[in-house]
């Protein structure tokens, strides 16, 4: 037994190491189940982040399925997985002590973290199937509909094997599943060969010809995200001397707010819109608008001039006004409205391939050319997806677009007037495509919706689900019932209800194309009811429909009891020290990139070969093949086995595998196989990576590997890769603006 001095000097050395109170010593047993009860914490620690990283995951899978351009109901089937086994993972994190020996076991903590792959992949499938730049990324349909079968099958049989509490689907639901996603390619594949406008672009590789999503939305995407300040980001100057009067006038518009000019340079006629200085202060939204001229749906930006002394933005004439002027002025057949209405969504497509949100869509918006081209106008109230709207400065404004608002975001109004500041529902595609709905009620009817309602009324009637009539005299024929089919499914009251742009260009396109017998005449299907046309650059008098929302630790317990000088510590169970120290968790991809990026090799290396071993994580693998290429980490190099690798992400698409595996090809051998090396190449292009573009870049501006030299095409994607801070790309485009 301890001498009294002995248990003193004890004593103090505990207090100075755990800085803990002293605690009245209790009996061993209950020691014992203490001991007990800390190991158990400490298993359950390990998959703490792992549950915080699900939680994690499944709202960012839910806001991209919120966000969903097309292919929303294939992601349902993907959706309805996520949130039973969701809902089943805080059931487990709940019952975590009667969980406690599968959470003791390495193959369990495996298996966990073969879910949270598989949500990553999920993520990212997501993502890409269901926005227009993504669908690049994938070589055909066949690749989408493969990934997908791929995706439920691991989510079943991983939750099968976590035991969570979900109903696993069958075999029939599994087959109704690919069954949506077959209807869902057929639309989309129907879609790719109509829409045109900018959106597709034509690849020739050889005799082999295909659309594929056009590069220019995704370079219009990283221009938003861009820092001001490059070059690309400056709207062009044009000198007020090149503007001159036309159609033998002063130049002055019917309305004061316009100049009609022609550009003695180019020849084209143009409208002059003067502006405040105050309005031009953020000029790269500017210099953005003039990137939309790639949609010939969208009106011209040219540029900034001076007439009069007064700053003007300069832009493609419209001879015929807004599309509300056009109905007033003219009596318009229905094939011409057909026509003007897939039109305007092809421009529609455009801007949210660009990630552009309008805000105001309606006809006064809408400017009609010579050709009777349709061209959305009017960008003061757009914004980008993850940007949020102007606020209103006045009720005037939210008035403006008022009739054509979705009901979500009357709520929003409605709760700010009566004093809920706080309140705030987000703009979504959901709201465009409702915006949509109400112009093509307005184009069919020729006038502006609830036009005999005040706000009050119509905030009433909406809110509760009311919409617009389509009665008319005479009775409406197939063609017109179609047509207010269409409508109806756009302003469906419900968000998650309302078609998609993809599907409601499909239904427009195949009236347009299969008009029940009605003349395909444009011109003479149009007749004036005035004498005069007024020509005007659109209503510019709204500007938004949104506002701005606007002590004790358990380790240090275990290791104070391991320091008793006490014959029974010995007693202490044995198996829950073995447990304890029989696997180590890993650290997450994203740290181990982050320990590459700090050059801890070593620790990156057992992260990245750690998260390969234990299942289908693509990136992990990617990253396994880069050390075992490039000899990291004490790994000895092996580029046969990186090669073989890189290929597997590469064909899971990753984007940075697709070029190293092109590259590999290549290195490792003397001749090399060029239509595989593209093959690669254009993967990696398609799916964002910045070198692959500036090699695209580089061989269509000087004609090599067998393709025809296009410098046009060659400077675009020298363009991409440079606004991504890609350094040879911008010494390309040094070098050919100094030969210009």
């Amino acid at each position: 037994m301890m001498n009294s001095k002995s248990k003193k000097d004890k004593k103090d050395k505990k207090d100075k190491k755990s800085k803990k109170t002293n605690k009245p010593k209790t009996d061993k047993g209950l020691d014992n189940a203490k001991f007990a009860i800390t190991i158990g914490e400490a298993f359950f620690s390990h998959f703490a982040p792992l549950f915080a990283e699900v939680s994690s995951l499944v709202k960012e899978i839910m806001r991209a399925y919120e966000t969903a351009q097309l292919n929303k109901r294939t992601c349902t089937a993907l959706i309805d997985r996520i949130q039973s086994a969701e809902a089943a993972v805080i059931i487990l994190k709940r019952h975590k002590k009667e969980n406690e020996e599968q959470f003791r076991k390495k193959e369990y903590y495996d298996s966990f973290q073969r879910f949270i792959t598989i949500l990553q992949r999920i993520k990212s499938y997501i993502q890409k199937v269901t926005q227009l730049t993504g669908i690049r990324q994938f070589i055909s349909s066949d690749s989408i509909k493969e990934n997908f079968t791929f995706l439920i099958n691991d989510f079943d049989s991983c939750v099968a094997n976590l035991n969570l509490s979900i109903c696993i689907a069958n075999e029939e639901q599994r087959r109704k599943d690919v069954e949506i996603l077959e209807e869902d390619l057929k639309e989309m594949t129907k879609f790719m060969e109509s829409i045109g406008g900018g959106v597709t672009s034509l690849l020739v590789m050889g005799e082999e010809h295909s659309k594929k999503i056009n590069h220019v939305l995704e370079y219009i995407q990283v221009l938003l995200k861009s820092k001001p300040g490059i070059q690309e980001l400056q709207p062009d100057m044009i000198n007020p001397e090149d503007l001159e009067d036309f159609d033998g006038g002063n130049g002055e518009g019917k309305r004061s707010k316009l100049y009609k000019k022609r550009n003695k340079k180019t020849l084209e006629n143009v409208a002059c819109k003067p502006i405040g200085t105050d309005s031009i202060e953020d000029k790269r939204e500017l210099a953005i608008l003039g990137k939309l001229e790639k949609s010939p749906y969208i009106i011209k930006f040219l540029g900034i001039s001076n007439v009069k002394s007064e700053t003007v933005l300069v832009y493609e004439w419209a001879k015929y006004g807004s599309l509300l002027e056009f109905y007033k002025n003219y009596k318009i057949s229905w094939y011409l409205k057909l026509k003007i209405a897939a039109d305007i969504c092809r421009g529609l497509v455009f801007l949210h391939g660009c990630e552009i949100f309008h805000h105001d869509i309606r006809c006064a918006n809408i400017l009609i050319t010579e050709n009777l081209t349709p061209k959305i106008a009017n960008f003061n109230a757009s914004r980008d997806y993850k940007e949020k709207s102007l606020k209103q400065k006045n009720l005037k404004q939210i008035k403006n677009i008022l009739n054509w608002m979705a009901p979500e975001k009357m709520c929003q109004h409605m709760q700010k007037r009566n004093g809920n500041k706080e309140f705030y529902v987000p703009y979504t595609v959901q709201c465009e495509i409702f915006s949509f709905g109400m112009l093509l009620w307005e184009l069919a009817f020729e006038r502006i919706p609830y036009n005999k309602l005040n706000s009050d009324e119509i905030y009433t009637r909406v809110i509760k689900g009311g919409r617009e009539s389509f009665e008319s005299e005479p009775e409406p024929n197939s063609l017109q019932e179609k047509f207010f089919k269409i409508i109806s499914e756009a302003w469906e009251h419900d968000p998650g209800d309302r078609k998609d742009l993809l599907y409601i260009f499909n239904k427009l396109n195949d009236i347009e194309e299969n008009p029940d017998g009605l003349s395909p005449k444009l011109k003479s299907d149009i007749t004036s009811e005035n004498e005069e046309v007024e020509e005007d650059e659109g209503d510019d008098s709204s500007e938004d429909d949104d506002e701005e929302g606007e002590g004790d630790d358990d380790d240090n317990d275990i290791e104070e009891k391991g320091e008793e000088e006490d014959d029974d510590d010995d007693n202490y169970d044995e198996f829950y020290i073995d447990e304890k120290m029989s696997f180590e968790p890993l650290l997450s991809i994203q740290d181990g990139i982050t320990a590459h990026k700090r050059k801890e090799y070593f620790k990156a290396w057992k992260c990245f070969n750690g998260h390969s071993e234990i299942g289908n994580n693509y990136l992990a693998i990617y990253w396994k093949a880069y050390y075992l290429w490039e000899g990291l980490g004490g790994v000895e190099c092996d580029k046969v086995k990186a090669r073989e690798l890189f290929k597997i992400a590469a064909d899971k698409g990753n984007a940075d595998a697709q070029l190293r595996y092109a590259f590999a090809l290549k290195d490792m051998s003397d001749k090399v196989d060029s239509v595989l090396f593209m093959k690669y190449l254009m993967m990696a292009e398609s799916g964002g990576n910045a070198a692959a573009q500036y090699l695209m870049g580089d061989i269509y501006y000087n004609g090599k590997l067998g393709f025809e030299v296009d410098k046009s095409k060659g400077i675009e994607y020298l363009k991409l890769a440079a606004i991504k801070e890609h350094k040879k790309a911008k010494e390309a485009l040094d070098e050919i603006n100094l030969k210009q």
